[in-house]
């Protein structure tokens, strides 16, 4: 058993765990229903939706435990002692937390007042704003600290375009672009600046940049907030949930659940796409396949360490290929456009659908510094 596989395995569970929960709560009964057998029938929509919340973070505990500390102990990737694992994990939640509760009451209000169109539509400012201070919240959920030390010729190879590199604790923190297109800020890990030789550090950052060139990491954004737009409209008439009600609230929740779920098994394959357009788009403006190559392989080792893995495995789990795959791929003509990262944005903003699988998947459970910015390539 690998690391990767290992992790892969924590993820089918617990994302399991949390579409079965939905599933059955839903087959249950109603809104009302749930909110009666929790002993919340009577509380404010305030404390209501913090007590909910609170089951929520109590049920991920065993995951978190198992893919923050114990898998990363287990495979040699982490020398973390329980209490600074422990501390990192709390200053996630909480803030977590707060957000969603603040999402929640934003939601319930909304739908007070303007009906299913205000409550679809606060959810929508909620996630263009989550897009545009996500490197405030990431750092936030994460204590994600400025680097000092940039290399004097980093400025003039990035041109016009913000960036800023940061200090994690997690070496599979690989960074992004955070915020609105044309507002936003290249995030780079401090561990690139260490690990890769100038030469490998200029290609991956060039590669970052052709994300924006493409426009690849554009129709990633709008594919994910899509995808939770449609679901969220989809589950508010299919369960035919009042919108001004907690109770109604927490159906539309779990429902949501499921169809996040649909999304992760859908969503992979153009995410992978994305991933090729960005290879190709740098193979074709003067980077030799060659170098390439060698910052594919090392920066593959600094996370799971799975340069092969089988189609079927990759089909279905992985927005991110494998490193023959990606080597494999990018080589053949007529790849077509992709939406990068397409499914690991959707999840982080469906913190503000009330989703429940956000931090439940293989690659960030149990690790905060990529609850925000989820690992990518």
């Amino acid at each position: 058993m690998t690391y990767a596989r290992a992790r892969l395995w924590l993820g089918i569970s617990n994302v399991g765990f949390f579409v079965v929960l939905a599933a059955v709560l839903l087959g249950i009964g109603s809104g009302p229903e749930i909110i009666s057998m929790l002993g919340l029938a009577a509380a404010s929509p305030l404390t209501a939706f913090a007590a909910l919340l609170a089951c929520y973070i109590t049920l991920s505990i065993p995951g978190d435990v198992v893919g923050g500390l114990i898998l990363p102990w287990r495979f040699g990737r982490s020398t973390s002692t329980f209490g600074r694992f422990f501390m990192a994990w709390l200053r996630g939640v909480i803030t977590q937390f707060a957000v969603m509760l603040a999402a929640g009451m934003v939601l319930i209000t909304a739908g007070s007042f303007f009906g299913a169109v205000g409550f679809v539509g606060a959810a929508g400012l909620m996630m263009l704003t989550f897009l545009q201070f996500q490197l405030p919240l990431a750092r936030l959920v994460a204590r994600l600290l400025d680097y000092p030390a940039l290399p004097t010729d980093l400025a003039p190879a990035m041109g016009d375009q913000s960036f800023v590199a940061v200090e994690s604790n997690d070496p599979g923190f690989v960074g992004g672009f955070a915020g609105l297109p044309g507002t936003e800020t290249l995030v780079i890990p401090a561990n690139w600046i260490r690990v890769l030789t100038p030469q490998e550090l200029d290609i991956q950052l060039q590669r970052r940049l052709a994300l924006r060139t493409t426009g690849t990491r554009t129709r990633g954004l709008a594919v994910g907030l899509g995808w939770n737009l449609i679901g969220l409209i989809v589950c508010t008439y299919a369960t035919g949930a009042a919108v001004n009600t907690v109770a109604g609230i927490v159906s539309i929740s779990l429902c949501f659940t499921l169809w996040s779920f649909v999304g992760l098994l859908l969503l992979p394959t153009i995410s992978r796409r994305g991933v090729y357009e960005a290879d190709r788009h740098v193979l074709q403006n003067g980077i030799r396949r060659d170098d390439l190559e060698a910052v594919i392989r090392k920066l593959d080792r600094l996370q799971e360490d799975e340069p092969v893995r089988p189609n079927g495995v990759e089909t279905i789990f992985h927005p991110v290929p494998s490193v023959e795959n990606r080597l494999r791929v990018t080589m053949q003509p007529n790849l077509g456009r992709g939406a990068y990262h397409a499914v690991r944005m959707a999840l982080p903003l469906s913190w503000c659908c009330l989703g429940l699988l956000s931090r439940a998947v293989h690659c960030n459970c149990g690790r905060p510094s990529v609850w925000v910015m989820l690992p990518g390539d």
